[in-house]
């Protein structure tokens, strides 16, 4: 067996901080495959139509498509790129976002003919099924679990959030939550926040927080770290967006910190939120405001000893890697 697998993004500035790439290079090495970038760029924050992308390296793609058994594409949203034409094998299609159901499916027809349509969540299956697709199968990622026990922080610590999901377009800013959590931050002067960035607009980061005063309590680093050490410094984890095609169904950065005992803040329109409800493993927000956030912080700071008990029940095991690997390895089978 030995998959082709399609990257449709430019490779981030921070090494390992993209969790795409990550479930990428874990299935490349373990079914022996080979990878092929199809953005014509290596520039994350430039702009290219995504109609074009692969066009640039067709005859690359159909030979290495001859030593392939099928074709694994990762994309956010269902959108059959014009390059798939020239794909002779079976193709394999992941879409990592949460589904929209307002944009619906570009070149509907088209993905009927693909092998499988993989999605993280049952709620996203349920939208490609209302769609009319059969062909589809749930895959939820698979995360490497760190034996080491994370202990809470100190009570005389100041309550610490951590965003580990940084912006790929200034737009983002906005879409991503990260404007309304450093208002909130500005708001709620007992607690920090750290920003676990990823090489791009920092210069944009660092005017909004000089913007909204909070200089002394908003730590950026913008390098590759261990984020389990980190994690042993934040009492929450919080990833918000108020469209679900822009986040991971299932966002790395909030697995992680369920795993490691710690609740999330995140938003009703990542499907992850499904598994949270609110007040079990964490808060979750109904609309994207400021004002939801700042009750969503500020009930994890009050009920923080009740959530963390709960977080202990969390089913880790269904996000572990054998069990991702196996699931893939059914479909590609």
């Amino acid at each position: 067996m030995s998959v082709l697998y399609i990257q449709t993004a430019p490779p981030p500035q921070v090494e390992n901080s993209d969790a795409v790439l990550q479930e990428i290079d874990l299935l490349r090495n373990h079914f022996d495959g080979q990878t092929l970038n199809v953005v014509p760029t290596n520039n994350p924050a430039a702009r290219y139509p995504r109609q074009l992308f692969g066009l640039h390296q067709l005859r690359k793609l159909k030979n290495l498509q001859k030593e392939a058994s099928s074709v694994h594409i990762f994309y956010p949203v269902p959108y059959f790129f014009p390059f798939m034409h020239f794909l002779k094998k079976p193709i394999i299609y992941t879409i990592t976002a949460g589904i929209s159901q307002r944009a619906g499916v570009e070149g509907f027809g088209d993905f009927r003919k693909i092998r499988k349509l993989v999605v993280a969540s049952n709620r996203d299956a349920d939208a490609l099924k209302k769609w009319g697709f059969r062909n589809h199968a749930i895959v939820k990622p698979g995360i490497e679990f760190n034996s080491e026990d994370i202990s809470s922080p100190s009570n005389d610590q100041p309550f610490t959030l951590l965003l580990a999901s940084a912006p790929w377009t200034p737009e983002q800013f906005d879409t991503k939550g990260i404007d309304l959590l450093l208002k909130s931050v500005a708001r709620i002067p007992s607690i920090r926040l750290i920003l676990l960035w990823r090489g791009l607009l920092e210069d944009m980061l660092q005017q909004r927080v000089h913007q909204y005063g909070v200089n002394d309590r908003v730590e950026i680093i913008n390098e590759h770290v261990d984020v389990h050490q980190i994690q042993k410094r934040a009492h929450a984890t919080v990833l918000i967006s108020s469209r679900p095609e822009v986040i991971k169904t299932y966002p790395h950065s909030l697995l992680e910190a369920l795993i490691a005992g710690r609740p999330v803040i995140t938003s009703k329109t990542i499907p992850i939120s499904d598994m949270i409800t609110d007040g079990k493993y964490g808060m979750v927000l109904e609309e994207h405001s400021e004002e939801a956030l700042v009750e969503a912080i500020s009930k994890t700071m009050s009920n923080y000893d009740s959530l963390g008990s709960n977080v202990r029940s969390f089913p880790k095991n269904e996000f572990s890697q054998h069990a991702f690997l196996e699931r893939y390895k059914e479909i590609y089978c």
